[in-house]
């Protein structure tokens, strides 16, 4: 677990001195940056994807069922692009429990069954003063069945712990790597907007918003960009990667 603010050098004491002028900062520090944050984040999920054809010698990584790998190249990239400006740090499958208890509120009263769990956060962003300030959750399928539950928790974390309710969390990221593909026989290329406009409109019931997707063309020389079947024909072609992200702000709730 990361240090509590008790933990903090000086102890309870020194860092209670400077509690009044932090909490009524705490909303409105890391909003400066926060746009910022959710590129590098969708970027790195991106990139993951022709690095991980690169290492896998053209295994697709929506394909794979690695998102913990996604995941890690988030979190890289998170730390290289914003680590000296910012002094963010990650975390990755940090329990929920842990975030809540760093995440500096206190309600009365019983907390949501669903967040009194042992679940874990993909990727947990923390601002220098160590508290939990963006969850990140990883998932492979464009479909909103697949993002529902995640949508969920983000959603009740993001209302109960949220910048709103003097707590530090003031973002909740989804991030969905997919590749745009063609049957090798055809000329139809599926770009998924269909399932895209679908996902939107089911997690804008919870307040997401749809960032716009971003895109890199596959190499020629990738080996992703075309598989073969097992007779050795061409089967698909592999045109874009894309990355599609959705993100909860405290205030939307």
């Amino acid at each position: 677990m990361l240090a509590s603010p008790g933990d903090q050098e000086g102890g309870d004491d020194a860092f209670s001195a400077d509690w009044p002028g932090r909490r009524a900062t705490l909303a409105e520090e890391p909003m400066r940056g926060l746009r910022k944050l959710i590129r590098t984040a969708h970027k790195g999920g991106l990139n993951s994807q022709s690095v991980y054809s690169r290492w896998s010698n053209g295994m697709g990584a929506v394909y794979s069922g690695v998102e913990a790998f996604v995941s890690v190249k988030i979190a890289e990239q998170i730390h290289q692009d914003l680590y000296d400006s910012q002094r963010l740090f990650v975390t990755l499958e940090y329990p929920t429990r842990a975030i809540i208890a760093n995440a500096e509120i206190k309600f009365r009263g019983k907390k949501p069954r669903r967040l009194d769990d042992n679940g874990r956060i993909d990727v947990v962003v923390w601002d220098k003063y160590n508290y939990p300030i963006a969850l990140i959750e990883v998932k492979r399928h464009l479909r909103w069945g697949s993002l529902k539950e995640d949508a969920d928790r983000i959603s009740l974390l993001l209302k109960r712990y949220g910048t709103q309710n003097g707590g530090s969390l003031v973002a909740g990221l989804i991030v969905v790597p997919f590749v745009t593909w063609q049957n090798a026989s055809r000329e139809k290329i599926h770009d998924h907007e269909a399932s895209m406009a679908d996902i939107e409109a089911e997690a804008s019931r919870l307040g997401f918003s749809r960032e716009k997707e971003i895109y890199e063309e596959i190499a020629e020389e990738d080996p992703f960009k075309r598989s073969q079947d097992e007779n050795g024909e061409l089967g698909y072609i592999h045109h874009m990667y894309g990355c599609m992200c959705l993100t909860l702000l405290p205030e939307d709730c």
